[in-house]
């Protein structure tokens, strides 16, 4: 398998994999099967399909993330957080963006629980909490890079 890219699979919330099963083609991973992923379970996965099944409950919450996320400005917040604590004036100056816009979208974040803050100094330092964030981004990342953008 040489040349292709590895799959990573990840615990979600703490959660261990129930079980798992590969088939491998002559071009390296064709299907993924994953029979329990947490309470998520994942029926089928090839490179061009998935298909998930997920629960009411998890819908909404998903969709309770993917809203927060759903704002340009707050998904460049993210973004700049991804590389470590910053606090609003930084953020605000970095993303070339007045500093009450920074917090009223930080306010956002911090309420649907993807980023917490500490203060130090009489400043607020903001970072990721939720750390199933990275991999969002990175798969952001990749649509982008695969639209050419």
């Amino acid at each position: 398998m040489r040349g292709e890219n590895p799959v990573h699979l990840l615990p979600i919330r703490g959660r261990s994999l129930g079980s798992i099963s590969l088939n491998l083609s002559k071009d390296g991973i064709s299907l993924l099967t994953l029979l329990h992923y947490g309470d998520i379970y994942i029926t089928e996965m090839n490179t061009t399909s998935i298909q998930i099944e997920i629960t009411p409950e998890q819908a909404e919450a998903a969709a309770e993330v993917l809203k927060a996320l759903g704002h340009p400005l707050r998904l460049r917040i993210v973004a700049a957080l991804s590389g470590g604590e910053m606090h609003v004036s930084a953020l605000a100056e970095r993303l070339h963006v007045a500093q009450s816009v920074v917090s009223q979208q930080l306010k956002i974040l911090r309420t649907a629980g993807l980023v917490g803050s500490q203060t130090l100094d009489g400043r607020a330092y903001y970072r990721i909490v939720e750390p199933h964030l990275y991999n969002m981004l990175q798969c952001m990342g990749s649509c982008l890079v695969s639209r050419g953008l």
